[in-house]
């Protein structure tokens, strides 16, 4: 028996998920010393128990995907709008290190990938998906890629693949990278810049260090809200706009490419040519909120494991 939830059910199942990982990362400790998601976790549970009714009782789960591109260039938007050259410039020789570093390692991805496809007598284009596209791209990459290759290169299941792939870097990123990096902070005692006792920073969280200044706080007003939501709007319409130009041509990039893109060249005109400031924290509130499209999420490079609901391949 199929059950299709409309597009409000599945926002209310992806809502719940979210809750259902936030409770498990909070209560379980080993999910919060490998850095698991809470998407992933809950993405999880949600899986199995899908599976249980499918296997049990035969009914199979099927969710409305109609925001979930919305919400994808949403998130990708809010990763270009966060993206100011001077803070780039702050990076200095340690991030021209970790670039080439990268650079290198999607080279060995991708050669590992498409090398043992080859052995295997697998299409070499199922190499690359379990090789950069995935392990670098993440869920986003994924899911406007395998669309792709499925559709004009025949390679079936590429998008169930590709999901797959990226779920598996990422809990395995977290399982190695997790317990590595906890062990570095500690060595190296590393700690973020301390907020002056009683203020207002005090009550801000630490991730805030990264967008605002640790002695200046700004609330999200209704201006703000209008202002980003305007940036927001901005860059969807870029997106749109340079798909329907690269139409046909030989150079095209999927639309979430060129909504990161506008964000990056709208943040910096901001920046640079108007002088307006952009708020940071707003945006990120924003690009984070958007965790809803998990339903069939080739939304978030970072934490959108819930896809797992609906993409796995028993349904």
């Amino acid at each position: 028996m199929d059950l299709h939830f409309n597009t409000y059910y599945t926002l209310i199942s992806a809502v719940i998920v979210l809750l259902l990982g936030k409770w498990l990362v909070g209560h379980l400790r080993w999910l919060r010393n490998f850095n698991i998601p809470e998407p992933v976790a809950g993405g999880l549970v949600a899986a199995a128990l899908c599976y249980l009714l499918y296997a049990v009782l035969g009914y199979r789960l099927s969710f409305d995907g109609e925001l979930q591109t919305a919400f994808m260039l949403v998130f990708f938007s809010s990763i270009g709008l966060s993206a100011n050259f001077s803070k780039l410039k702050e990076g200095g020789r340690a991030l021209l290190i970790f670039l080439v570093v990268i650079a290198v390692f999607i080279g060995v991805q991708n050669a590992v990938g498409v090398s043992l496809a080859t052995l295997l007598g697998l299409d070499p284009l199922v190499g690359l998906i379990a090789g950069s596209m995935t392990l670098l791209g993440g869920h986003g990459t994924a899911g406007a890629w395998g669309s792709v290759l499925e559709r004009e290169h025949g390679v079936q299941g590429a998008m169930t693949l590709g999901m797959a792939c990226a779920t598996f870097g990422l809990v395995i990123g977290g399982l190695v990278g997790g317990p590595l990096a906890k062990w570095l902070i500690r060595r190296h005692q590393l700690q973020g810049p301390p907020a002056a006792p009683g203020s207002a920073d005090s009550l801000v969280d630490a991730a805030a260090y990264n967008f605002e200044s640790p002695r200046k706080t700004r609330l999200i007003t209704t201006d703000a809200t209008i202002e980003t939501l305007a940036l927001f709007a901005g860059c969807l319409a870029f997106a749109q706009l340079m798909t329907g130009v690269t139409a046909g041509m030989a150079f095209q990039l999927p639309t979430f490419v060129w909504a990161l893109a506008g964000g990056v060249l709208i943040r910096n005109t901001l920046d640079y040519v108007f002088r307006f400031q952009v708020f940071d924290r707003a945006i990120d509130v924003f690009g984070n909120a958007r965790c809803p499209c998990i339903w069939r999420s080739p939304c978030c490079p970072s934490s959108c494991g819930s896809w797992l609901i609906w993409q796995v391949p028993w349904w």
